[in-house]
């Protein structure tokens, strides 16, 4: 993954961590809309790796809709140890309309971003909005806001939303960085990606315990297969 995400972190400012934050956020974006780009112009692209194999960063490459682009830009503040939650906006039975990021700046504060259209939600001050702020301000000062993120747009910002994240987990299953453990869980349960970085710990910790039980429970079973052919072997010797 960090091969993938290396282009997007060089050579960014040391001093200012929104700059930084900000100019990552605007690199994933210009690469994921030159590669729709050449989607629209009928080039190929690489394929996507198997699911088993694939990370985060891999959208950085193979492009695709505004989940790709949010773990995509995850993945790249992962690099460069920035927290970041997800943010799964109008939240339905059929699961969300659009999905953005929240970056966390050195002050605690959250900015909202949305990589798939290379926006970031500052007020017409200049100043970055998290979520929260942004479903504070009063209907007269809203007016600044792109109509896709307005009430009762498909994209809203004020309709049912969800937050969650990856934790970055290291295992002794040294290519499994967390993302690829995400798609495993993601296949068993759908809504694996919306639960809280502690669950996600938790959760993939009894993943883990599982595989690891169901594993010695094998080797028991070889043991006692040997075992039992052992005695049969004896058993035959001394009827001989």
């Amino acid at each position: 993954m960090r091969e993938l995400t290396q282009p997007m972190v060089e050579g960014l400012p040391s001093g200012s961590h929104e700059e930084t934050v900000r100019i990552a956020g605007r690199r994933v974006y210009e690469r994921i809309k030159a590669i729709a780009e050449q989607d629209a112009a009928g080039l190929p692209r690489q394929p996507p790796s198997a699911p088993w194999a694939r990370t985060a960063a891999e959208g950085l490459v193979t492009g695709g809709s505004c989940g790709v682009a949010v773990r995509a830009l995850g993945a790249t503040l992962d690099a460069l140890d920035v927290p970041f939650r997800i943010i799964h906006l109008n939240v339905a039975d059929y699961g969300a309309s659009h999905i953005a990021l929240e970056a966390r700046m050195e002050d605690g504060r959250w900015m909202l971003m949305d990589p798939l259209m290379g926006f970031n939600f500052d007020d017409p001050t200049g100043r970055f909005l998290s979520l929260d702020e942004l479903r504070q301000l009063p209907l007269e000062r809203r007016t600044w806001l792109p109509s896709a993120y307005r009430e009762g747009q498909l994209w809203s910002l004020y309709g049912p939303f969800e937050r969650g994240s990856w934790a970055p987990l290291r295992t002794f299953l040294v290519w499994a960085d967390s993302p690829t453990l995400w798609n495993w869980m993601e296949a068993l349960h759908p809504k694996s990606r919306l639960i809280e970085p502690g669950a996600e710990v938790a959760t993939a910790s009894l993943f883990l315990v599982g595989l690891l039980v169901l594993s010695a429970l094998r080797r028991v079973r070889i043991r006692r297969a040997l075992y039992d052919a052992a005695q049969f072997k004896t058993q035959e010797e001394r009827a001989a």
